[in-house]
């Protein structure tokens, strides 16, 4: 490697991802336009950083908040009605919004070696399905739990076991099945590492509905972690989170980022080596891939700290997203114009 400081400085930016250029031109990529995350305030038990939310997903009218361990909580998961979210963002109320608690009965976690919680939830009806990380000495390993929930969203129950496992695609530490989605009655599991260096066949298992049979289809190299997805819509089309924690870099090693290349950078994302964007991918005949829409890059905070967004929803009335951080730097719900 040259010794030269100047070509050193920009060979390290360009590596970063944030800035394309040649031995003869060495010019930043193009910034483009980012959505601010209108925070949504919270009051009781989900609102401590604790709770660590990793996923969510919408039940009828309510919408689901998964905490990465419901035994902090009694054994409790947590939910929100609709209306009280339609009325925060459109300025009717502004006090914190209490969240009501539903019972989580799933004794046999604590029989998995190493449980590290829950990561994702998604519902077929009154089908429930959950990603479940452990880390025993063999290596990480995630799993898929079904169950049911009651009608008057009193109770959760995990029903059917053993769980089904996951074997880790990347081999990373701490990294498992992280997202759940469904289309055409199908569960659809993505794995949290997905770039070309640490994945380089990235896929995603695709389970029948009573998770008995299964199968994978190849997916787009896709740098960062993904942390979750919404529900596809009719076309297949879904969104993503793609997060960078600027400690991970390394870890993930990135190779070359084609959504930078093609649409641009965040402004606030040109001169940091965090990632908070949205992705917009869809489900072919040939696996998942991108689709021509840019980004939503979410507008970083000006202290710097990085939000570890892992739930993600579509909130079709108000044309947007809803988003939750684990506990980095705080629990935050959001909500994302579009």
């Amino acid at each position: 490697m040259s010794t030269n400081p100047t070509y050193n400085f920009f060979f390290h930016v360009a590596i970063s991802g944030f800035l394309s250029f040649s031995c003869a031109t060495k010019s930043p990529v193009d910034t483009t336009q980012e959505t601010l995350v209108k925070t949504i305030k919270l009051d009781g038990d989900i609102s401590s950083r604790y709770s660590e939310i990793s996923g969510l997903t919408w039940y009828k009218d309510y919408l689901i908040l998964l905490p990465q361990y419901p035994d902090r909580f009694d054994n409790h998961i947590f939910a929100i009605n609709k209306s009280a979210l339609l009325d925060y963002i459109d300025g009717v109320i502004t006090e914190p919004i209490m969240s009501q608690t539903i019972t989580f009965n799933a004794p046999q976690l604590q029989t998995l070696e190493d449980y590290e919680g829950l990561e994702a939830i998604v519902f077929i009806e009154d089908t429930v399905y959950i990603s479940i990380e452990t880390s025993p000495a063999s290596g990480m390993m995630g799993y898929i739990g079904r169950g049911y929930i009651n009608d008057n969203l009193s109770q959760i129950t995990l029903t059917d076991t053993p769980f089904v496992p996951i074997h880790p695609q990347s081999k990373l530490p701490n990294l498992t099945e992280e997202t759940l989605f469904t289309y055409n009655q199908n569960i659809f599991s993505l794995h949290e590492a997905n770039g070309l260096n640490v994945n380089p066949s990235a896929f995603v298992h695709r389970f029948s509905d009573d998770l008995s049979d299964y199968d994978s289809i190849p997916m787009i190299s896709i740098d960062y972690r993904i942390t979750d997805a919404t529900q596809p819509d009719a076309q297949g089309k879904f969104w993503v989170i793609n997060y960078l924690w600027s400690g991970d870099k390394a870890m993930l090693d990135p190779a070359k980022d084609i959504w930078t290349e093609n649409h641009g950078v965040g402004a606030s994302h040109s001169s940091k080596n965090t990632i908070e964007r949205l992705l917009e991918l869809q489900i072919t005949d040939s696996g998942i891939t991108e689709t021509d829409s840019a980004p939503i890059w979410l507008q970083l905070r000006e202290d710097g700290k990085s939000r570890n967004w892992e739930g993600l929803v579509r909130f079709n009335e108000r044309n947007g997203f809803l988003v939750a951080t684990d506990k980095y730097p705080a629990t935050i719900l959001g909500f994302v114009r579009q």
